[in-house]
């Protein structure tokens, strides 16, 4: 499983929801992402990003989010999002689809909610695979943005269509 290339992400229109009645189809899934994440040294990717056209994706942990474990990765499908303040916060984000020509990251300064409520659902291992719902308020300390960055790649938004690139030396 590799990164596909950013003009052949799929549409908009061709993103569907995940298949909950196979969870084992989808932790493999999670898995093969598991290993382009690493590969890439991302924190976060989406099914989409792999020419999945799913509603689907994983997040590593730095420790700060409270329902996944420091290292370990959370597996999340059919998920939305909305803000539950109105604050607004500048994230400084880089994106593993959008790069320079000589294959470095690009990086966009993007508005997010401070925080934001997260539903859909999370593969969940505990004695079997299960998908289990969920409903749960997250901050941007929490890993609220990554959230965010990998929600809407459901919605084919990018940074590079939503944020202002910046060059970092």
């Amino acid at each position: 499983m590799n990164l596909v290339d950013f003009d052949k992400l799929p549409k908009v229109e061709e993103i569907q929801d995940v298949p909950l009645e196979d969870p084992l189809k989808v932790f493999k899934v999670c898995q093969e992402m598991e290993v382009v994440c690493e590969r890439e040294n991302g924190i976060g990717l989406s099914a989409v990003q792999v020419g999945i056209p799913w509603k689907l994706f994983i997040i590593k942990s730095d420790g700060s989010c409270p329902f996944i474990e420091k290292g370990k990765y959370g597996y999340f499908a059919n998920t939305n999002y909305k803000a539950t303040d109105n604050k607004l916060i500048v994230s400084l984000e880089g994106c593993l689809s959008i790069r320079s020509q000589d294959g470095q990251l690009r990086f966009f300064q993007v508005e997010r909610h401070n925080k934001v409520q997260i539903t859909g659902q999370r593969l969940f291992f505990d004695n079997d695979l299960f998908f289990e719902d969920i409903d749960l308020e997250i901050s941007a300390a929490e890993q609220g943005v990554v959230f965010q960055h990998e929600a809407d790649h459901h919605s084919a938004v990018l940074i590079s269509e939503i944020g202002k690139e910046v060059y970092i030396w």
